[in-house]
């Protein structure tokens, strides 16, 4: 066996883990099983299995002590993808299902920020030491799970036993409204050029801070791709009134703060769910204002836009406002060039029906509901509210005039009727040769552009087609072809979807940008010829 060369070596045992698409997760964890005995054979055999087994760490930070004894030599220089779970202090079983008292939530905060940095210092050392990746420059992908407590593995997310019976209580209703914070400075946390890819993960444990998001993201100035699944505001169980909306503010400033602060030149990807439940949307934003005092403009919203400039794909989800996509007329006479993507490929955003300034893009009532811990949702109450609507599909469509490159972009209102079916308010656009998704189309629909609303009723000025209708025009020329569909995202709530939902196209208006003639004088589409269509959500 020594006779072969390492290289072979070194295929034999990636086919050997490599897991098969028909394989169950409990026979892919067993052709992991299977590695480590294999080391055994030989040094060759040592330093195949090793450039697997510890290419892709996931570990707790309980296990810091460990990884520092067992990562040593070239196993940190095979080192591609590491997965961090921080776990925080237990606490007595009698204190299941009851709230953290603020002592202890401070406790957590500071036992957190310790075992954060002691991360980012371990990775640090090996990156000073040149011993820390296969690449020069070395490429690490970190990612960050939810935080949790040895006290709360194992317990029933419903019920817990309280006074000797069981009792339907939410176990995570211990840390609900809490957010793990930093309790330290970014310049306590140490630079690493070697981490490209940064990722942040939510399930059901215990949420990070926004902030804590943006405090790492400003220690890597050497990012290529950032994936978070945030909450904006840990919405309390006890009702969403209980939400701090000031805490919910200063997480947004400082958010938009570091990243007006800094740049990242390679960074070319971006996804951010940065979500709040409909519940706190409705009862929070209602009146109140994310914006800081006097400002007229979201700045969370126009420092994502500043990001986006120079990035290839962009997927973001939140409370925006027009700003995300188009600056201030007083910014474009300070810099006229401000209003530029040259790499942008695609770019998809879907936004709360409630703006930053606590205004209503849709009109919205509590529904009340059966279910325990959810006692409403948030029904849509007729059709939007033009006059807030409008700009930002205005500035979403001429920000998309400016992206050469784009072959796909997306904007949607994510919205429940009264019977709780979740449907979508949105604008896809498609540049020639990309196929739509979920539309029925032929060959001579994917040759065109073309713009798909899945908008009910509604229908948009004359402005918003023609705008819409010039994107990729420089580019592709051509006819574009803009369609009007009933909705693919008509699902009940807590369903999966429905996969045969039928997409048909209620109106379509196609003409030449390139030399400005088309079916219609003005360009735009007749709605009186149009025959109504009836979907779940329609306003009437």
């Amino acid at each position: 066996m020594d006779l072969l060369p390492q290289e072979l070596i070194d295929r034999i045992a990636y086919f050997i883990e490599a897991p098969l698409s028909s394989d169950t997760y409990e026979l892919k964890n067993e052709r992991r099983r299977i590695l480590p005995p294999l080391a055994t054979i030989s040094r060759r055999w040592k330093a195949a299995i090793e450039n697997i087994t510890f290419s892709t760490l996931s570990i707790q930070t309980t296990d810091l002590g460990e990884l520092r004894t067992v990562m040593k030599g070239s196993r940190r220089r095979v080192l591609a993808k590491l997965e961090v779970r921080p776990i925080l202090p237990g606490y007595a079983a009698r204190k299941a299902g009851h709230r953290e008292t603020r002592a202890e939530r401070s406790q957590n905060d500071k036992f957190f920020s310790r075992k954060i940095v002691e991360v980012l210092d371990i990775l640090k050392m090996w990156e000073d030491d040149g011993v820390l990746g296969a690449s020069s420059p070395p490429r690490l992908e970190l990612s960050f799970r939810e935080a949790q407590s040895p006290s709360d593995v194992g317990l029933n997310r419903n019920w817990i036993i309280e006074d000797g019976e069981w009792r339907r209580k939410r176990i995570d209703s211990r840390w609900q409204g809490h957010f793990l914070n930093l309790v330290i400075k970014s310049d306590e946390m140490p630079v690493l050029r070697c981490v490209r890819e940064l990722r942040i993960e939510r399930s059901y444990g215990r949420r990070f801070a926004p902030r804590f998001a943006a405090e790492l993201v400003s220690r890597m100035p050497s990012l290529e791709c950032i994936w978070f699944n945030l909450e904006e505001a840990a919405l309390d169980l006890e009702g969403a009134a209980r939400v701090d909306i000031h805490e919910r503010c200063a997480q947004r400033w400082r958010f938009a703060e570091i990243l007006a602060s800094a740049t990242w030149p390679a960074l070319d990807d971006v996804y951010i769910k940065f979500s709040a439940s409909e519940l706190l949307v409705a009862t929070c934003n209602a009146t109140a204002s994310l914006l800081p005092p006097s400002a007229t403009f979201d700045p969370f919203s126009a420092s994502l836009r500043v990001l986006s400039y120079n990035l290839t794909n962009m997927d973001l989800s939140g409370t925006f406002d027009a700003t995300l996509f188009w600056p201030l007329e007083e910014e474009l006479v300070v810099d006229p060039s401000a209003t530029a993507w040259p790499n942008m490929k695609s770019f998809c955003i879907r936004f709360d029906m409630v703006a930053p300034n606590g205004e209503w893009y849709f009109p919205g009532a509590l529904v009340p509901t059966l279910d325990v811990f959810n006692k409403h949702w948030v029904e849509c109450k007729g059709p939007p509210h033009d006059e807030r609507l409008v700009p930002l599909l205005v500035a979403f469509a001429k920000a998309l005039m400016k992206m050469p490159k784009l072959t796909f972009a997306y904007l949607a209102c994510p919205l429940k009727d009264a019977k709780g079916f979740y449907y979508h308010f949105n604008i896809a656009y498609y540049s020639p040769g990309g196929e739509a998704i979920g539309a029925i189309e032929g060959i001579d629909d994917t040759s065109a552009r073309r713009v798909y609303y899945e908008v009910g009723e509604w229908r948009p000025s004359a402005e918003l087609e023609r705008l819409l209708g010039e994107v990729g025009a420089t580019e592709h020329g051509g006819v574009v072809s803009q369609k009007f569909l009933a909705n693919q995202f008509a699902v009940e709530d807590g369903s999966e979807g429905e996969d045969d939902a039928e997409m048909e196209s209620e109106g379509v208006s196609e003409y030449d940008d390139s030399s400005g003639e088309g079916n219609g004088s003005d360009n735009s589409i007749d709605n009186s010829d149009i025959e109504e269509i009836q979907i779940r959500g329609n306003w009437h």
